[in-house]
């Protein structure tokens, strides 16, 4: 049998492990919308993925973010009185988000060893990233969960009979307000007795506009400038807070 994995910029490192047949059709997949545009009172949005998937396999279906070092402060009593930074702990690489959604359980679509080969749930981000602390990796995840930024839904991509062959594969995803513009990869996996395959790969992009791109362009490319922006809008705020307090207290008398 042929081994292979894919390749996807900083997002994807071949790890190996059983594929499926190479003639295995690629999946048909829609994303909606197409682009997410997150303006001054965005708060979130919905992405609906569908694919047209080969009848017969286990699926899942990604949403994978940008890939980089995440640091954190180990905190501990220091001889055992006071609870202080210890340490830090790195791991590298980890996805800004990480969505997931599969037509049955983990347990069911794979074995671990095949999920951690297609870089599919949790355990295939600890496999790569190698924590030193796994307790703290796995607190990193319940936090980013909290956040919405992180979440693995068994169960939770919908099937429906599709042209010959085939079956149509429908999931969503909730995109939190926290998540950062930029683009986010789509990967759908097939799964069957042989092993996995990458049935498709598309992306998304979460663009900034008007007044939310040019607060993140000017804390990024300019940041002594953005900060002052910053004071003088705490300022202005302040100001206009007092303003209407004082108005609604001279009224009240």
């Amino acid at each position: 049998m042929i081994l292979r994995a894919l390749s996807v910029g900083s997002l994807l490192v071949s790890l190996g492990g059983p594929a499926l047949a190479q003639e295995t059709p690629t999946a048909r997949v829609t994303i909606q919308p197409a682009e997410v545009r997150a303006g001054m009172f965005y708060s979130g949005a919905t992405l609906r993925i569908t694919a047209d998937v080969p009848a017969g396999l286990g699926i899942s279906i990604s949403c994978m973010g940008e890939e980089g070092r995440v640091e954190l402060k180990k905190k501990g009593k220091a001889l055992g009185l006071i609870w202080m930074s210890i340490g830090d702990v790195a791991f590298d690489p980890l996805p800004n988000l990480y969505l997931l959604a599969t037509s049955s359980t983990l347990s069911e679509l794979a074995d671990p060893q095949t999920l951690r080969s297609a870089g599919v749930g949790y355990e295939a981000l600890e496999a790569r990233a190698q924590p030193d602390d796994t307790f703290l990796f796995q607190e990193t995840i319940r936090f980013k969960e909290s956040d919405g930024l992180y979440g693995v839904r068994e169960n939770g991509i919908r099937l429906e009979p599709g042209g010959p062959g085939s079956v149509r594969a429908e999931a969503e995803f909730a995109l939190p307000a926290k998540a950062p513009g930029g683009e986010y990869l789509i990967l759908v996996h097939g799964f069957g007795p042989e092993g996995f395959d990458l049935l498709a790969e598309e992306r998304v992009a979460v663009v900034q506009t008007g007044a939310a791109a040019f607060i993140s362009d000017l804390a990024v490319s300019h940041g002594l400038a953005y900060g002052i922006v910053a004071v003088v809008f705490a300022v202005a705020v302040g100001l206009i807070t007092g303003v209407l307090f004082g108005l609604g207290s001279k009224k009240g008398h």
